[in-house]
């Protein structure tokens, strides 16, 4: 690849034109304090709301661009609605878009957001050149929250980079400019803005958009999800995955180059977001994750030094090829280039022109990008292999946990290596039995024959086949005692015992499945009307799961918790769906993190709530709260529901708990 393209610091100075406002002018009822960005569409200023009495940020489109095409100003209020619609702690949030009259007569269209008090992750980088691995944790969880969330409300940010990723004086990781934001497209729906010569625009920053977006196609959540590989790569190494001398030649590399190792262009590099950052830049959307919350879970298991290969083979309990993490780099670039031949008439498209934002920032690193190499991983860090291991590790790589359980037996047993194996074949063996155990609670008649067949066809040691065995068993009675008394309140019942199951695990994302899967054999038609408003259960209980997590990141609340049955002073560090963090204030104790499980700590969860949904600015307040408390399984929830009692998901609760006993 060329090293032609300019650093920031060699491209020649420009002359900036003056400002649209001054400080101190009023426009459209907020009063300017000063400018604090630029770009090709327009100024952002920080200013103060007079209405509200708030800080704000201020985004003004450039008069000249309205007028030259309309469609800015459309594209531009757009941005200003899709923005309004996430209404997430790790999404700016917008309070108001309209339109001013400036003192020369000039319109210009302005909408209003959340002012954030920090810095973005390209100010870090141009500072720091990579982040640390706590840094890299911090800001891939916020963002997997953020996209997990724009997913489900089917919105496709579109230009996720390190400078529309936001970190906050008390850490709270924030997604900004959402100015391409579009709504999730399918082949059926898709119909991309075109250029003068009728050719498909490409919307993004080069350096960080997917093949798909390169090639114009239709694009979901996926295609963030390349991008947030694209920003994590550059988080790990220091530089963005390609460089070329243009953006043409950027975008053909996104599309055909190999997938390049993060842990080659910089050998320190952990492994967990090494193999992270490359499953999020395959070629095909179908090669990345299928559901958001996917990757919020391969971001957590990153987080602790788990790598997906690791949490793969714990989660199902057998082997996930190598090549499923790493494309390998002649099939990629061969796959590709005839899948752009079959496009034409036997030669090879040209790719549309793109638009740049003025924020992207080429740089004269050249090291070029090597193909991912396929084969073994090698053994997990800080277990280091003993005598007679070896065919363990190699049965647990597999799967094989029978044949891994055996080599365990004829290990040394005094030896640290046999015991963190053991540890490992039990994390497995729990892993696997809670993986299939959903499954099998959530199946119907039809299903359960295959998973019996399943079941059988894994090499597991006999205990674990026995038991799930016996639960596929169980299951199939209660599907078959229900189908044969045809009772919508047998129905209930049973619904309520797999919702349960779902609250034990905090399974959000799995209750509208569960319920609208149940749904298909019920029978009166206010049932359905109940059904309809549990199954967004889970999406209400997520919402207010993650400003409560917001909330501790930035507030760090003091608080009395219960640990053990004795109260202890604490500061709350953070949360996630296990664990809870935080700094004991016990005197003499040390000021280092603590952890626990969230079942073993006693917590003022509904206070905490309510702090966290006003200081989050939640909708619908009341009802995440209950949701969160119901779905928790706390005393507390009786109390939110009745404050709640004449909503649908109040009396759908109400029905489902009546319908228990």
């Amino acid at each position: 690849m060329s090293d032609a393209a300019p650093t920031r610091e060699t491209r020649p100075t420009r002359t900036l034109s003056q400002p649209l406002l001054a400080p101190g002018q009023v426009v459209g009822g907020y009063e300017v304090s000063a400018l604090i960005g630029r770009g090709g569409m327009g100024e952002v200023y920080k200013a103060r709301q007079l209405s509200m009495d708030r800080e704000v940020a201020l985004k003004i489109l450039s008069p000249r661009l309205a007028l030259k095409d309309p469609s800015f100003a459309k594209r531009f209020v757009e941005e200003a609605r899709a923005a309004g619609k996430l209404n997430h702690p790790n999404i700016i949030h917008v309070h108001d878009v309209s339109t001013a009259t400036l003192p020369d007569g000039a319109a210009v269209h302005f909408f209003s957001m959340e002012f954030i008090d920090g810095e973005s992750v390209q100010d870090l980088l141009d500072r720091a050149g990579r982040l640390t691995r706590s840094q890299i944790a911090q800001v891939m969880a916020g963002v997997a929250e953020a996209l997990s969330f724009a997913a489900k409300v089917g919105i496709v940010h579109r230009d996720i980079k390190p400078d529309n990723i936001m970190i906050t004086k008390a850490g709270l990781v924030k997604v900004a400019d959402l100015g391409l934001a579009i709504p999730s497209q399918s082949g059926d729906d898709h119909n991309p803005e075109r250029d003068e010569q009728g050719r498909a625009k490409v919307m993004g920053t080069p350096l960080y958009l997917s093949p798909e977006q390169a090639r114009a196609l239709p694009v979901d959540h996926r295609s963030d999800q390349y991008s947030l590989g694209a920003t994590l790569f550059h988080l790990i190494t220091g530089d963005a995955p390609y460089r070329a001398a243009d953006a043409k030649s950027i975008m053909k590399a996104h599309v055909l180059d190999p997938i390049p190792d993060p842990i080659e262009r910089f050998p320190a590099a952990d492994p967990a977001w090494s193999q992270l950052a490359v499953r999020l830049l395959q070629k095909k959307p179908e090669d990345r994750f299928t559901s958001p919350d996917d990757l919020i879970e391969a971001v957590e298991a990153a987080s602790n030094g788990v790598t997906l290969e690791q949490l793969a083979r714990r989660k199902l309990g057998f082997q996930v090829p190598t090549w499923g993490w790493y494309a390998g780099g002649s099939l990629v670039v061969g796959l590709a280039f005839w899948a752009l031949m079959a496009r034409g008439n036997g030669s090879a498209p040209e790719l549309p022109a793109p638009e740049v934002p003025p924020t992207e920032r080429p740089s004269p690193k050249t090291t070029a990008p090597k193909a991912v190499k396929s084969g073994p991983m090698a053994p997990d860090a800080g277990d280091p292999p003993a005598a007679g291991l070896d065919t363990f590790d190699a049965a647990l790589l597999d799967g094989r946990l029978k044949d891994a359980q055996a080599a365990l037996a004829t290990a040394d047993a005094t030896l640290p290596a046999t015991v963190s194996a053991a540890k490992r074949l039990t994390a497995a063996r729990t892993d696997l039995r809670k993986t299939l155990g959903a499954r099998i609670a959530g199946a119907r008649a039809v299903d359960l024959d295959a998973l019996t067949t399943e079941v059988a066809a894994k090499p597991l040691p006999d205990e674990d086949q026995v038991w799930l065995r016996t639960t596929i068993e169980a299951r199939r009675k209660d599907v078959t005692r229900v189908a044969s008394k045809g009772s919508d309140a047998d129905r209930w019942k049973d619904l309520a015992r797999q919702l349960d199951k779902q609250r034990a695990t905090l399974g959000y994302d799995a209750i509208k499945g569960v319920v609208n899967q149940a749904a298909v054999d019920f029978q009166a038609v206010d049932a359905k009307a109940h059904l309809a408003a549990l199954a967004n259960l889970g999406a209400l209980a997520q919402t207010g799961e993650g400003a409560l997590r917001a909330f501790i990141a930035a507030a760090h609340p003091p608080i009395t918790v219960v640990i053990s049955g004795a109260n202890l002073d604490v500061v709350l560090n953070r949360l996630t769906r296990t664990e809870i963090f935080y700094i004991s204030q016990a005197e003499g104790a040390p000021a280092t993190t603590e952890k626990s499980t969230r079942g073993q700590v006693g917590m003022p969860w509904a206070e905490l709530l309510d702090e966290a949904l006003k200081d989050q600015s939640v909708e619908n307040a009341p009802q995440v709260k209950a949701a969160c408390l119901w779905m928790w399984a706390l005393p507390e929830a009786k109390t939110a529901l009745t404050a709640i009692a004449d909503t649908p998901v109040a009396k759908a609760i109400g029905e489902l708990d009546k319908n228990r006993k």
